[in-house]
């Protein structure tokens, strides 16, 4: 091994150490001492602390270089959405041109065959009750048998409670006989 590749991996342990103190929250300068204490070089720490920092600064500029891909990305996101939207919007409206049309020819060709028949009137079909009653069978009723049977019945009661009325006393009296 040479002299160069102990001081890398040296570099690297530091390095490291560096990196696992500031994740615990100590500052730079804190971790500089701690691993002084420990018995390395100060040129070694000071050598990683800085390599350290310049991964930092080159983190943050691929950071904000990653923001910036980001937000374009987005950016092209929202174009690509809005023009989604805008041919969903045009397919409607050429539907509804289409059901324009196809109802405007509809009534074309209704006026056309209304013209073609000679101006006959076309009756349409009533879904209610004829109110004309042109037949003789519907203006003339008939008159059911339980109707008959109904009032007949009616009149007979209607009978004996005008008799019960009239003949109030001489019903007591009979009454009375009877069963006294």
């Amino acid at each position: 091994m040479e002299k160069g590749e102990l001081l890398d991996n040296s570099n690297e342990d530091i390095l490291g150490g560096i990196k696992s103190a500031i994740s615990r929250g100590e500052t730079l300068k804190q971790s500089m001492v701690a691993l002084y204490n420990a018995g390395y070089e100060k040129s070694e720490i000071e050598d990683s602390a800085r390599r350290y920092m310049l991964g930092k600064s080159e983190e943050k500029i691929y950071d904000v270089n990653y923001k910036k891909l980001k937000k374009d990305e987005k950016k092209e996101e929202a174009k690509v959405t809005e023009k989604k939207v805008d041919l969903v919007k045009e397919e409607k409206l050429n539907v509804k041109k289409e059901d324009l049309q196809k109802s405007e020819k509809q009534k074309v060709f209704e006026k056309q065959r209304f013209f073609e028949s000679g101006n006959k009137e076309i009756k349409a079909n009533q879904k209610f009750s004829d109110y004309n009653f042109s037949s003789k069978s519907s203006r003339k009723r008939k008159i059911e048998p339980i109707t008959i049977t109904l009032v007949l019945l009616l009149v007979l009661l209607i009978g004996i409670l005008v008799s019960v009325f009239l003949f109030k006393e001489e019903l007591v009296t009979f009454f009375n006989n009877l069963f006294g």
